[in-house]
């Protein structure tokens, strides 16, 4: 039984897919290029080994093809996959926020189709089968669990919109023999010291286990810009012991670089101890392409960087 994770190079968003022990597929987030969708690459896998042998090949579950899709926070870079998500992968179990205050959603996204797309399609839970009452049993000792700000306290921290939704943003933790991943979305580090401060199952949840303490892969907040380098965060965690990966975002037209700037302390000895087969310690999509991780039965993790396809 092994665990399979991919990061996929989108640009400048956000798309994670799993594989769980059991063959299940959960999605965080779907961004996606002008020339990569990770929804239709997904699709393909299941027919055709485009990424090698056996990878990335999951099983429907509840007559849906997706298990989870988590929207960590509806900012268009996290959801512009959506249209091919809706015809080629349908959701079962859909995890978003539904108290945001969409008027300042809508004015801090630069491109609203996407937007619209998930709000005609998504929000509203009848038109899928996340209505069971039963969750899917993922393999092994596999769990999956999410936190986040409660409204008012976003509300209140949060001076601008688009913080205002980058901090609604959803922060998963996936176990599975031993190891921790954690998946931040576009949190600060101002609203990270928040979570870890009111929730103490949370602060709890990154510290790892008696086995193996601390965090074993972080998907570095924000894209890995310094607004979102929460040093409370390492405090708990210590070092990130495999690696730090950083879905980089290429820059827009007009906008400078340090813009889209990443923070050099994610590539630091003291944030990260790089205990994987090259002593990498951070890991850029914009530069090393799509991240792809396995998690075996006995801990074992291994990696390899693939171009998009």
């Amino acid at each position: 039984m092994t665990l399979q994770m991919a990061v996929f190079n989108v640009g400048r968003g956000l798309c994670v897919a799993f594989i769980t022990p059991n063959r299940y597929l959960i999605l965080v987030d779907c961004g996606s290029s002008e020339d990569f969708s990770p929804v239709r690459l997904l699709r393909d896998c299941q027919t055709n080994s485009v990424l090698g042998q056996g990878r990335l090949a999951f099983t429907p579950w509840a007559n849906a093809d997706l298990a989870y899709f988590m929207i960590t926070h509806p900012h268009s870079d996290h959801i512009s996959d959506i249209e091919n998500l809706r015809t080629l992968l349908k959701p079962s179990i859909i995890i978003h926020r539904p108290d945001l205050d969409w008027q300042r959603v809508g004015s801090s996204n630069r491109e609203n189709r996407p937007l619209e797309s998930y709000r005609r399609n998504f929000f509203w839970p009848w038109d899928y089968y996340h209505q069971v009452v039963s969750q899917p049993a993922l393999g092994g000792d596999m769990s999956f669990q999410y936190y986040w700000l409660p409204l008012d306290l976003i509300s209140a921290i949060s001076s601008t919109d688009t913080d205002y939704v980058n901090n609604s943003s959803y922060v998963s933790v996936i176990k599975y023999a031993g190891r921790t991943i954690a998946l931040t979305g576009d949190m600060t580090a101002e609203e990270m010291k928040w979570l870890l401060a009111i929730n103490s199952g949370f602060r709890s949840s990154i510290t790892g286990n008696a086995i193996r303490p601390g965090m074993d892969i972080l998907v570095a907040p924000h894209h890995g810009h310094p607004n979102g380098f929460c040093s409370e965060w390492f405090d708990n965690t210590g070092p990130t012991r495999y690696f730090n990966i950083v879905s980089e975002r290429t820059a827009r037209p007009g906008e400078q670089s340090g813009q889209t700037q990443v923070d050099s302390r994610y590539s630091q000895r003291e944030f990260s101890l790089g205990q994987n087969q090259h002593d990498r310690r951070m890991f850029s999509t914009r530069t090393d392409g799509s991240v792809l991780v396995w998690i075996g039965q006995d801990g074992t993790c291994t990696y390899e960087t693939i171009a998009n396809r």
